[in-house]
């Protein structure tokens, strides 16, 4: 239900915090004071349509913000994750709003920005608002079935289970004829390709990590075809035979310094030097060609891995991202072709299979349909007796049942189709719920459909808008006698001009318009028990005297009674 609802810049309101509870909270107060720009605000948390010029005059933009509390028994962790949405450890749903004077809109969901279609998705099944027409789940005739089906209870449930089951298992028999297909020339065109590349498959002789392994060994045949290069630069220096290479130059250095030393002993020593530098360059001549001689017995695979890497990517196109993929893929393929060979077997068998589940989901099908009759019937009275205690003797209410198209015979549900029907005068047509005009009709056919499905709806909390629109005398008590049972169920929202509602309330709320700082401005005041008896005594005669006083506290003490 909703906790704490936040508003700032949004036509009159330039900031107001209300913070309703369990039960009836009735908000009241003078013609234009933005009674109605509360409900617009409680709106835009569901995702309603909010124009920029809600934004008010001098704004950027205005700001709706909402706490939800016990949204896990409306709105699943599952379903939250898939939009990205993390769930609150204390099953508080966060949503926040911004409507900017350009027209763009920022929503957040618990911290996360989100686009607006995901509010419209989540928002109805925390709030259901009266007043919004085409919002309110029960004027959606897709909805109607699953009402008439939760007022019908846990038998049910149950034969609806069973259908389901036999469902589940025709679906799947329809399911295996169509991927055998009709037609014998496509399933041996099916059955050749299938040949082809479990052949191929089969011939590219996969394992799993292959890839990794091949990309191991790519590396390091790279680097082993490095070093042969390098080391085939080494013996040109070190081991050729051209006499201008290193070491024979060397070599004649060395005769050379000889010589001189005969004539001049002082250059001994170089001579000597020279000698160590021959030793340890015929050294690394030794150790290159060493190297060599090891390099000459090391294939040089790097080819071969580039062909294995170059078919396994080619495979990725076809059989799947990875070889674990295209193992799998092989494994599918060989199943597939073997069903397809003995294809011809199974479908008639499928075909068999397939008639006798058609009549058991018939069977299933009609008794969902006797149970269905049964509860609309049910339903149907006890609404017409709750609208003529609303006012509305000569109201009919009805549960149209008819079959469902043959082209999209079995459903979910069953093969019905239920839409809720209403004439406000016996002896007219009946019409769909959903095309009602009167906003006095749809209000007190909402409140007595509400009342009566109240445990079967699963919408935690329920906002109405002048719900006593055309009612007055003794339409009233039973008005707010309704309002007062379905809070007992439901976290009931009520604007309201009517006195017994007021009375009824287990939290009272005023709305006014003040001016400050020379601006008007909505202001929200939860009322007090004193404010509340003046409140009624208000509605009652127009102002707090005492005789309206005195009215109001007998009023206020016989509902709490009731």
């Amino acid at each position: 239900m909703l906790i704490r609802l936040s508003i700032s810049g949004f036509a009159l309101i330039d900031s107001l915090d209300f913070e309703p509870g369990e039960g009836l909270n009735v908000i009241s107060g003078e013609t234009g004071a933005g009674k109605s720009l509360l409900i617009d605000a409680i709106g835009a948390l569901i995702g309603n349509r909010i124009g920029k010029e809600s934004v008010r005059t001098g704004n950027e933009r205005a700001t709706v913000e909402g706490v939800f509390d016990r949204v896990s028994s409306v709105v699943s962790t599952g379903e939250l994750n898939e939009f990205g949405i993390s769930s609150d450890e204390d099953d508080l749903l966060y949503v926040s709003r911004e409507i900017h004077i350009a027209g763009r809109n920022v929503v957040r969901i618990n911290g996360t920005l989100v686009p607006l279609f995901v509010l419209k998705s989540i928002g109805p099944k925390l709030l259901d608002i009266h007043g919004q027409h085409e919002q309110q789940a029960i004027f959606q005739v897709s909805k109607h079935i699953e009402l008439l089906d939760r007022y019908a209870g846990e038998k049910m449930s149950m034969a609806v289970s069973e259908y389901s089951k036999i469902l589940d298992k025709y679906k799947e028999c329809l399911d295996e004829i169509k991927r055998l297909g009709t037609d014998p020339q496509a399933r041996e065109r099916r059955a050749d390709l299938l040949r082809y590349q479990i052949a191929e498959l089969e011939e590219a002789e996969l394992t799993l990590g292959e890839e990794e392994a091949l990309f191991e060994k790519k590396r390091n045949a790279v680097g082993i075809s490095k070093a042969r290069a390098y080391i085939a630069d080494l013996c040109d220096i070190f081991l050729s035979d051209d006499p201008n290479a290193p070491i024979p130059r060397m070599k004649e250095a060395e005769g050379f310094l000889s010589q001189l030393s005969l004539v001049r002993p002082t250059c001994l020593p170089m001579t000597e030097r020279l000698r160590n530098v021959m030793l340890e360059l015929e050294s690394l001549a030794q150790d290159v060609d060493l190297l060599n001689r090891d390099m000459e017995g090391t294939e040089d695979s790097l080819p071969n891995i580039e062909k294995r890497l170059d078919t396994l990517y080619r495979f990725k196109s076809k059989y799947g991202s990875g070889v674990e993929d295209m193992i799998l893929y092989l494994n599918q393929a060989k199943d597939e072709l073997l069903e397809l060979e003995s294809s011809d077997g199974r479908l008639k068998d499928l075909h068999s299979n397939r008639i006798m589940l058609e009549k058991e989901l018939l069977g299933k099908a009609m008794k969902v349909r006797e149970i269905r009759s049964e509860a609309a019937s049910d339903l149907s009275e006890e609404i017409v007796r709750e609208l003529t205690e609303l006012g509305m003797p000569g109201a009919v209410f009805g549960v149209s049942i008819s079959e469902r198209p043959k082209n999209r015979f079995f459903s979910r549900y069953g093969c019905d189709e239920v839409a809720f029907v209403f004439t406000a005068n016996r002896g007219e047509p009946e019409k769909p719920l959903e095309k009602i005009a009167s906003g006095g009709e749809a209000s007190r056919i909402m409140l007595a459909i509400k009342t009566i499905l109240a445990q079967a709806d699963d919408t935690p909390s329920l906002v109405f808008d002048e719900i006593d629109s055309g009612v007055s005398g003794k339409t009233s008590s039973a008005v707010a006698s309704r309002m007062k049972k379905l809070a007992r169920y439901k976290q009931v929202l009520c604007v309201s001009h009517m006195a017994q509602i007021a009375a009824a309330a287990d939290r009272s709320y005023f709305i006014s318009k003040e001016v400050r700082e020379e601006r008007t401005q909505t202001v929200l005041t939860r009322l007090d028990t004193e404010g509340k008896k003046r409140e009624v005594a208000r509605l009652l005669s127009g102002e707090a005297d005492a005789e309206s006083m005195n009215l109001s506290e007998h009023l206020i003490s016989k509902q709490d009674k009731a």
